[in-house]
This record gives structure tokens, sequence and C-alpha cells, in this order.
């Protein structure tokens, strides 16, 4: 990689992403070590695939969804609380969020590419759906709080080859069945759970019983021994018949029957596995050296479709042993096994033998090892022998005549094959040359094209014309409808002023009838006081000055529309005739 597209800002202490000139053309950023809390600044180095921030105090990661052709993402030894930002990285492949303080493994539905995923040294309870990353080869949850494996089976991809699970709250070794569907898991770690502290027994066959594909569990290679014990596990024993929650029947029987000893203190019939497997490899070898061309096909099953009861493998070392001598097997010798205790054996002869080790079946020559990839049949070479007689003859005549016919028709389909892949690269070159070197081609193409383009002006241009008629029909029934609104609203107004005169016709009437009822209360105090000054005209005078005095300017009122008040109350009519009296008396007194 050259160094331009390299840039190494490690242990610098820096607090912020610093700007580049040539960001855009660099692909490597390491700012490991340092005190960001913020990766910011990064979106601006648009051709990055590997961004390496390890050793931060991030807190947050969606400031990485810009990278879009990130390809190796390390943002270990920081503070995220969780799984942010990665949506749109379709082609990372490389992921590590180790030590970090996440909770919960989620939005990664997108990331269908990873194949590396290191999510250990966290606080994940458990493991969540994950079966969508269908290239994921490698799993690491070590250090984290997950407490059970329930829906793994589900969960997890059959693709994983490694999955680390030490250092976790399993307490159940049973656990383990959850992880049967993967088919391709090569290596587990569980060293470190509280299911296996404390207990004398070698689980690891129970592990490979359930994972036949595991090669390594917990950093070290399973031997021989531990996988003719898990095959016995599985076949003979009981090391599927335990099921979740029943942890302590299972470190019971494990105990039992695969207890944990050194070499020194190796079983009898430990050293006859041994024995045997190292036979078998001698076997092996033997084959391998020599090619023997006529084995025949019962000697080539594997030793693992036998039954791999301890007495049989018992048995078969007694036979090396002896050399030709036969070996006769008792019922005793039939069912004993190092895997259970002297006690239960005579329980086990009462009940009829196992269907595999109701026979007994001697190791041959020519048979391979148990745990090492059989070797294919060598073919015999025709031709190189002689044969006998004419008897021998003809069946190798028939056998090289079936050879030719069939290598014929291979030949023929392979030539069939070639003549059709001719055919269409010849149409390709011919459609590519006619269209970019025929200039008649060339010439009515690009006429075609100007149709189209024609048509296509022409129909937008019809469709600008429609558009534009319809707004104006729009606009003009806008200010039609504006129109009606301000006629409405004259209307309303006008409705409302007649209103308010009906009401002050209405108010007037009232005043009018008020005063009239003031007016008529009047009259009656002034018949009073008349009754009373009848006899002196100079009361009378008063009295009508009194009545007089009522009158009220018409300056007092402005207002045309203003109700128009007498000026003078007229007197009532006992009040008339009694004046007349008065005064008819008085003319009468004056005359004489």
């Amino acid at each position: 990689m050259t160094d331009n597209s390299l840039l190494d800002l490690s242990d610098q202490e820096l607090r912020k992403l610093p700007k580049n000139e040539n960001s855009h053309t660099i692909k490597v950023l390491n700012v490991s070590k340092n005190c960001l809390q913020k990766l910011e600044n990064v979106e601006n180095f648009t051709e990055l695939t590997e961004l390496i921030a390890s050793h931060n105090q991030m807190m947050r990661m969606y400031t990485v969804a810009k990278l879009s052709k990130i390809v190796k993402l390390d943002l270990s030894n920081n503070h995220l609380m969780s799984i942010e930002g990665l949506r749109d990285l379709i082609n990372l492949t490389w992921l590590d969020l180790s030590h970090n303080k996440i909770k919960i493994i989620e939005h990664l539905s997108t990331n269908i590419n990873l194949v590396h995923l290191d999510l250990s040294f966290n606080s994940i309870s458990y493991i969540t759906n994950l079966s969508h990353l269908l290239r994921l080869e490698r799993l690491f949850l070590h250090s984290n709080h997950i407490c059970h494996l329930t829906n793994c089976q589900h969960f997890l991809p059959v693709s994983l080859l490694i999955l680390t699970l030490a250092n976790n709250n399993l307490n159940d070794l049973n656990e383990i069945s959850q992880l049967c569907r993967l088919g391709s898991l090569r290596e587990i770690t569980l060293t470190g759970n509280s299911c296996l502290e404390g207990y004398t027994f070698n689980y690891r066959p129970f592990i490979v019983n359930w994972c036949s594909s595991v090669k390594i569990v917990d950093g070290y290679a399973v031997d021989d021994i531990e996988n003719l014990k898990a095959e016995w596990l599985y076949s003979q024993g009981q090391g599927r018949k335990f099921h979740t929650g029943q942890h302590t029947a299972l470190v019971r029987y494990l105990t039992e029957t695969c207890p944990i000893t050194s070499h020194a203190l190796e079983t009898e019939q430990e050293r006859k596995l041994r024995l045997v497997l190292s036979k078998a490899q001698q076997y092996r070898e033997q084959l391998h050296r020599t090619s023997i061309p006529n084995t025949k096909d019962s000697g080539q099953e594997s030793l693992m479709t036998r039954s791999l009861d301890p007495s049989v493998l018992k048995s078969t070392t007694q036979r090396l042993s002896m050399g030709s001598e036969s070996c006769q097997v008792t019922p005793n010798s039939m069912s004993r096994s190092i895997h259970l205790p002297v006690t239960e054996v005579n329980s086990l002869v009462q009940s009829p033998p196992l269907p595999a080790a109701s026979t007994m079946l001697p190791i041959l020559d020519s048979l391979p090892s148990p745990l090492t990839p059989s070797i294919p049949k060598s073919r015999p070479i025709i031709g190189l022998q002689t044969p006998a007689g004419e008897e021998s003859r003809a069946p190798t005549m028939d056998k090289l005549q079936m050879i030719k016919n069939k290598a014929s028709k291979m030949n023929g389909n392979e030539n069939k094959n070639s003549h059709q892949s001719a055919i269409v690269i010849q149409k390709m070159w011919r459609g590519y040359r006619t269209r970019n070197l025929n200039k008649n081609v060339t010439n009515v193409y690009q006429h075609v094209q100007m149709l189209r383009f024609n048509q296509y002006i022409k129909q937008m241009s019809k469709d600008l014309v429609d558009t534009k008629s319809t707004l104006e029909k729009e606009h003009k029934l806008v200010v039609l409808q504006m129109q009606a609104i301000n006629e409405l609203w004259k209307k309303v107004n006008s409705m409302d002023n007649q209103k308010n005169g009906d009401n002050k016709e209405d108010s007037k009437c009232l005043t009018c009838s008020s005063l009239d009822i003031k007016v008529q209360q009047l009259q009656q105090s002034m018949d009073q006081v008349l009754r009373c000054v009848s006899p002196s005209l100079q009361s009378v005078a008063e009295t009508q000055t009194d009545i007089t005095a009522i009158q009220t300017a018409d300056e007092c009122y402005p207002n045309s529309n203003a109700i128009v008040r007498p000026n003078f109350l007229p007197l009532s009519k006992p009040c008339t005739n009694q004046m007349a009296k008065t005064i008819n008396a008085t003319t009468t007194s004056s005359d004489i």
C-alpha cells in the first residue's frame, strides 16, 4: 500500500480529528490511542476502506454512517453503549467492537458480508438473531454476561467456524445442544463458565458429541481418544439423552464415564484404545505405500461405523497380539465398558446387547485410520497385466469398449458445448460490430433517436399547454369565488346594520314610554298642588311657571335622530277647568 493512501495519527493525544487536504485519496486511517470523543470530519474520507479508532473515549459511533466503502472497522477499547450507524456499510467484512459497554447485538441486518465479528468484553446477556449473516465465520462473545443459548440453533449462521463463549455465565452444560446445527464449526471455547467450575470430568467428548465437526476445544486440539469417546457417547452412551435443566445428572454421568486421568494414570482400556489407534495408523501408512489394487470392498468400511464399545476394542487388541488365533468373546466382555462402573455391568448383562456390539468384526490389514480421511481406492491399470486365458480377456475387452464409448460420448458433449459457446460469442461480436462499426446502422439509429426526441418534445409542449390552461381556469375560478365572498360579506354587514337600527328604534320606543310614564306622574303631582293653591291667582301663575320650567332646549340634542320633546307640558282637564273658574271669579270681582 502506498504512503499516500495511509494516514497514521495514532498516539498523538488528539481530541478532534483534523482535516486533511488529501482525504479523498486516503484508504487506511489509524487514529488509535488518542482522546477522541467523536469522529468529526471523518465523512471527508470518502475512499476509506479501513478505520482503526481503538483506545479512545468515544460513546457513540453514528459518525461512521457515511463511510460507504469501509471494509474493516476497529472501534475496540472505547465507551460505546450500543451498535449504530452501520446500516449503509454493506461492504463491511471485519468489525471489532470488543472492550466496550454494549448490551444488545442489534442493527446488523444489512451487513450481510460480515466475516469477522468481535463483541468480546462487553455486557451482552443473550444472543440475538444473526442468521442473516450468511458469511460470518468468526464470532467472539467471550467475557460477556451470557447466561443461556436459547434458540441459538436458529439464531446462529451455519457458516460459523469459530465461536468463543468462555468467561460467561452459562450454568448448564446442556446448553451446548443448541449448537448442534453448526455443521461447519471447527473451534469453540467454554472455559470460565460456572457449569465447568469445580468438576473433575472431561467435558470435551461431550461437546464433540453434540458438535461433531469441532476440532479444537478451549485452544487445544481434540485427540483421537476423545473423538472415540464422543462417538461412543453419541451411538452407545447417553450423550444426547440429557436436556436443559438436567445439569446435575449430566455432571454425575460424565464424572463416571469421562473422568480426568493423566497419561501416567491411564486406565487399561484407554491404553488399549491407544494401541488400536496406533495399529490402525500403521495399516493406513502401509496401504498408502503399497497402493494395493485388489482391495475388497468389504475392507473399505470405516472403523467409525463399527461399534466403539471398548469391550470390542479389547477383543480386537487380543486378536492383534495373538496373531492368527481366533478370539472368543464372552457376554461379559461384550457388555463391559470403561465408561460404566463395575456395579452396572451385571445389570447390563441381563439386557440384550446393542445392535452394533452383537457381532464381532476383525480389523483388516487394509483398514484405514478412523480419524484420518480415507484414501480413495486405486483403480487397476488396464493393459499392464496379461490375462491368463480367454475367459479373463473377454471382460477386459468389454471394459475397454465401454470406456471408449464413454470417452466418445463425453467428447461429443464437449464439442456440442463448445459449438454452442462459439455461436453465442459470434452473435455477441456481430451485434457489437453492427451497432458500432456499420455507418448505415449508426445513421438509422441516430435518426430513430432524433424522431423519439422530437416526439418527446411535442408531448412535453402539449402537456405544458394543457397545464397552463388548467392553471388559468383555476385562477378565474378563484377570482369568482373571491367576488362571491365579498358580496356575501357586504350582505352580512348590511344585515348587521339593519339589526342594529331595529335595536336603536326599540330603545327609542322604550325611552318614550318611560318618559310618558314620568310625565303622567308629574301631572298627578301638579293636580294635587293645584288643589292646595286654587284660591290664589299668584299660585296659579307660579304653578304655570313651574310647569313651563320643564321646557328643554333643542341644543341639548344635536343628533337629528333624537326624539324631539315638547316645549311645554299640557295641563290635565280638571286643572284647566279649575283655572277657568278662578279667572272668571277674578273678572267678576274686578267688574264690580
